[in-house]
């Protein structure tokens, strides 16, 4: 199924950059109605609209499931109050006393 997106979404960059004319629109155009209307690429549009449909509550949950966590882990940082983010190793620490901080060099 990769491959026909990637034929039919490179047919249609060729349709909308083309500036072959009206003719060679209406040859791709009649061309791409013809594949649309083959019954290997209905059987396969609609399988993939079955596997979205099946999928969809899994991912709704799954999506829930993730938003809540890293709402849970932003409200933990903040309520710390007085925690500076910057300074959290979360986030990691820079030193002023670093080597490249002074101008000073390894070795």
């Amino acid at each position: 199924m990769s491959k026909l997106t990637i034929v039919l979404a490179a047919g249609v960059g060729y349709v909308l950059g083309a500036r072959a004319g009206r003719e060679r629109y209406e040859a791709i155009k009649s061309q791409a109605t013809r594949m649309w209307r083959d019954p290997r690429v209905q059987h396969t549009a609609s399988q993939a609209q079955e596997i979205v449909q099946e999928n969809a509550p899994k991912v709704q949950e799954k999506v829930t499931e993730v938003a809540a966590t890293a709402a849970s882990k932003v409200k933990r940082t903040t309520d710390k109050g007085d925690s500076d983010p910057a300074e959290s190793s979360a986030y990691g620490t820079h030193s002023s006393t670093s080597p490249s901080a002074t101008g000073g060099t390894h070795g």
